[in-house]
């Protein structure tokens, strides 16, 4: 059963969307993923707060691979 998920703030969107695009299935998806992320990127005014959402989703890929986190 699959959650309905919504995210309560920019940085929660931008998350989900990095996440997709890069575990898409295919290309077009991705790219739709990458588009929205992009969209989602340009909301954020604040610099931190984007590093922190790319440093976090950077660690989860991490993990789900295997990598050092």
């Amino acid at each position: 059963m699959a959650q309905d998920y919504k995210p309560k703030s920019h940085a929660a969107a931008l998350a989900v969307a990095l996440l997709l695009a890069v575990t898409a299935t295919t290309d077009e998806n991705a790219e739709q993923a990458q588009e929205l992320a992009s969209h989602i990127a340009c909301k954020l005014n604040d610099e931190v707060q984007l590093e922190a959402v790319k440093d976090a989703v950077e660690a989860c890929i991490n993990y789900f691979q295997g990598l050092p986190v």
